[in-house]
């Protein structure tokens, strides 16, 4: 069996995208680690990673490799953590992926006084709109912004809040184009939109008698960075729709306002994602528990009454 630190040692390398970054984040020698993974490399009689002055790439057996390294380390940090469940403070990594737009607000403004409680948690977070693999990327919690409808099999989902999606313009644009009263004037409007996996670009709608309906458009810009699809929304490219956390300054400073308002606003649900099996840890259980007290009063809650 091979021996554990070099799995850790591998994954952290493959992770971070070369031997720099992962001597400084697991605080030890560049060159001791090559030689490790060189090592590592040579019992095994096979070429994991390529090498090269600016950038290391993963073989493809090294690929399935890293597979197989990242769910050894996520088991072995877990079974250690068994054995740390009765100290009463909560200690060791954790690591969590939230949507970009969420961490520059929300979750900025609530960390520091997490990290304040518990100082002994070292928290590594991956701002990203991407679909992380959870379990296979080792993470332990994932904020997530998705439609209602979207769940995740064998994950467990603590429910944070919700965010709406508005369609806004400039009123430039406005001016520009006229006002929108149905859904047939949208064609004649320049339109922004966020990278599409299918391809096919469709805005989120509610009638007024409460039929969800999407409508297709062809963007003239794509972005899967909110930031800037909201500052060329403001600055007159076309329509766009937003989440409301991202867009409600713009829209009190009058940068952008809502169109078709008699058309309501579908809403993402915001939740934390997380393993069972992964609940019972103690860093785990106070950030869940500390995101519900402190994300939660910044996010609108859905209205379940009536």
């Amino acid at each position: 069996m091979e021996d554990l630190n070099d799995l850790y040692f591998f994954t952290e390398v493959a992770q971070r995208g070369g031997f720099s970054a992962a001597a400084r984040a697991l605080n030890i020698p560049k060159s001791r680690l090559s030689r490790r993974i060189a090592d590592l490399e040579q019992r095994l009689g096979a070429r994991l990673m390529q090498r090269s002055t600016r950038k290391l790439h993963l073989t493809p057996i090294g690929e399935d490799f890293l597979l197989r390294c990242r769910a050894m380390v996520v088991e072995a940090q877990a079974a250690q953590e068994l054995i740390e469940r009765g100290v009463a403070e909560p200690r060791g990594r954790l690591r969590v992926s939230c949507p970009i737009a969420l961490a520059q607000g929300a979750l900025a403004r609530a960390l520091p006084d997490f990290q304040r409680q518990f100082p002994k948690v070292q928290i590594e977070l991956e701002a990203t709109n991407r679909r992380i693999d959870l379990i296979a990327e080792g993470f332990d919690v994932a904020i997530r912004a998705r439609p209602p409808s979207l769940q995740d099999t064998g994950l467990v989902s603590k429910a944070l809040g919700i965010s709406r999606l508005h369609l806004l313009a400039a009123p430039a644009l406005i001016e520009q184009y006229g006002e929108p009263h149905t859904l047939d004037d949208l064609p004649r409007f320049p339109s922004l939109g966020t990278v599409a996996l299918d391809g096919h670009h469709r805005w989120r709608l509610i009638s007024p008698s409460g039929e969800a309906v999407s409508v297709d458009h062809h963007p003239r810009l794509i972005a899967d960075e909110l930031t800037v699809l909201i500052e060329s929304a403001i600055a007159g490219l076309g329509l766009v729709q937003l989440p409301e956390l991202l867009s409600r300054e713009a829209t009190a400073r009058g940068e952008l306002r809502r169109v078709l308002t008699d058309w309501d606003a579908p809403y993402d649900l915001i939740h934390a994602a997380y393993a069972p099996k992964r609940q019972t840890i103690p860093a785990v259980q106070e950030f869940l528990r500390f995101l519900g007290e402190a994300l939660s009063p910044q996010l609108p809650q859905l209205d379940t009454e009536g």
